[in-house]
């Protein structure tokens, strides 16, 4: 990325972020984006369990892999760009990471996305659905040769530096 320089400092790479993310997210295209549903926390929830963290996320256990299986692999980056940070929140200078466990199709594509522990601000959670739904990439699990849907978790970091 080119650096873009302030005047009276020296580069400076936020700079370039952010001028990135106006470019990006400017026009109504912003209104669009889509909502997630957040899976509820039951009221039994022991009082010791963090408020950001789901106790019952939608999507079923993980399937027990034998032998043999072999796991999925990405096939793009799952890198988050400046196109990927709202805008609202590089202005706001919102950072977090967002937990997620998410099915991956037997056509690779990825399924149910469900946030186990959000970072803290419902726009960093949103983008984290948008972007693993909208640009990940799979070659599927295998089992005996033959494409099979899997389950995974991973942790999405936002972060202005």
């Amino acid at each position: 990325m080119r650096k873009t320089r302030l005047p009276g400092r020296s580069s400076y790479p936020l700079a370039a972020l952010l001028a990135a993310a106006a470019t990006v997210f400017a026009g109504p295209a912003w209104a669009e984006a889509p909502t997630v549903n957040y899976p509820l926390v039951p009221l039994n929830a022991p009082s010791n369990a963090p408020l950001n963290t789901v106790l019952n996320p939608g999507l079923p256990p993980p399937p027990r892999s034998l032998p043999g299986d072999i796991p999925a692999i990405a096939l793009t980056s799952h890198a988050v760009s400046a196109a990927d940070y709202p805008r609202l929140s590089i202005r706001d200078n919102e950072q977090g990471a967002v937990v997620i466990r998410y099915e991956i199709k037997t056509d690779g594509h990825v399924g149910t996305v469900d946030i186990v522990q959000s970072s803290g601000f419902r726009d960093l959670d949103d983008a984290a659905v948008t972007m693993v739904r909208a640009r990940w990439l799979f070659s599927p699990a295998k089992r005996k040769g033959k494409p099979i849907s899997s389950l995974d978790t991973t942790r999405i970091t936002f972060s202005l530096r």
